[in-house]
């Protein structure tokens, strides 16, 4: 099932029967503005903890996909853009009001635990006792120690060149999508010394990386989704862009494929099993702007402005979305290269000369 958060419209829920034919199975229509989602399954059920652009934080059941049921909206004093889940605490990447640090124990009942002001927080990544928080407002990477989580404590202050949007880690690194500086990436194996070890600069804006395998994914919003191998991360190598007909803000890789949150375009999923050239499976419209996705199993969960949070099933073995509510064929899949404005373009030889900074932003 794919879950979606919707802005205005909350959380949708989509499923189906016939492999061609993805639908909607579940929709929660938030007061607020969704844009991030993350999910957590514990033996009593499935979560799905929904940020708000209009403050707060939204968590919904959604072990029963068809009737989503918001347990409690817990309150953050302005934009809530990222979450993410470690342990019983949720980090949540709160604008201008910092990070928030909740705990979520019994997730009917979360409870503030701590707060650390920053600038204007944009994403979080957390490990361990360390809470990695990207600052927009001067270009920063934040490492924070949350052993206490009612005092955190600053523990380096890493500036980067461009945006810092978003920061994924894997092992002792971190990878940065820092906007038009392209991907950074940084070894933070000391967590009081982090250090730049390797970049490439991307031909757009880089608001988003996931990393699986030897594989960086990054949202390039316009500009597609770029594929890096970064193997060695001294030496980060392009393999290919994929264009699309949106805009790609988040991306959520799933063995050999990977979904995409593509703006107004809804959502789509490619299958990358050759990294230099991914071909579309599949897609699915939502309701209105689609900021966020993650997956669990076959559930897929969107934070969707315009329409909240939404919530759809794939069958991956046949590699389908199912589509439409009232179950109408969606008629024949096309690969994405064969839609106007959606190209997949190979890097030759995976050359990191052959991305080049643009001054958008």
């Amino acid at each position: 099932m794919a879950y979606i958060a919707s802005g205005s419209r909350g959380l949708q829920i989509v499923s189906g029967f016939d492999p061609q034919q993805p639908h909607r199975i579940g929709w929660f229509d938030l007061p607020g503005n969704a844009y991030g989602v993350a999910l957590e399954r514990r033996v009593d059920g499935t979560y799905a903890y929904v940020t708000d652009r209009d403050g707060g934080l939204h968590v919904i059941a959604i072990s029963q996909p068809t009737q989503p049921v918001q347990l409690t909206a817990h309150d953050i004093p302005s934009s809530a853009w990222r979450v993410t889940l470690v342990g019983h605490h949720a980090y949540v990447a709160a604008g201008d009001a910092g990070l928030r640090i909740v705990d979520t124990t019994d997730p009917a009942h979360p409870v503030a635990a701590g707060v650390y002001p920053l600038p204007y927080a944009r994403a979080v990544a957390a490990v361990g006792d360390y809470v990695y928080v990207t600052d927009r407002t001067y270009g920063a990477l934040y490492t924070i120690n949350v052993a206490d989580p009612a005092y955190p404590v600053l523990t380096s202050i890493f500036a980067t060149p461009g945006g810092a949007y978003d920061v994924a880690l894997d092992g002792t690194l971190a990878y940065i999508a820092d906007g038009v500086a392209g991907l950074r990436i940084l070894d933070v194996s000391k967590p009081d010394e982090p250090r730049e070890i390797g970049a490439l600069t991307t031909p757009g804006v880089a608001v988003d990386v996931h990393i699986a395998g030897h594989l960086a994914f990054v949202a390039g919003r316009e500009d597609g989704l770029y594929i890096i191998d970064v193997s060695d991360p001294a030496h980060p190598l392009a393999l290919s862009t994929y264009h699309t007909s949106g805009e790609v803000w988040a991306v959520a890789p799933v063995g050999s494929y990977v979904f995409l949150a593509n703006g107004t375009a809804g959502v789509c999923i490619l299958d990358v099993s050759n990294p230099l050239h991914p071909v579309e499976m599949d897609a699915y419209d939502t309701l209105g702007f689609a900021w966020d996705i993650a997956v669990v199993a076959d559930v897929v969960v969107v934070a969707d402005e315009q329409g909240g949070l939404l919530v759809l099933r794939w069958y991956g073995s046949q590699r389908a979305f199912y589509r439409g509510s009232d179950g109408a064929r969606a008629g024949k899949k096309a690969l994405l290269s064969d839609r106007p404005g959606c190209v997949v373009r190979r890097h030759a030889s995976g050359s990191a000369a052959s991305l080049s900074a643009t001054s958008r932003r």
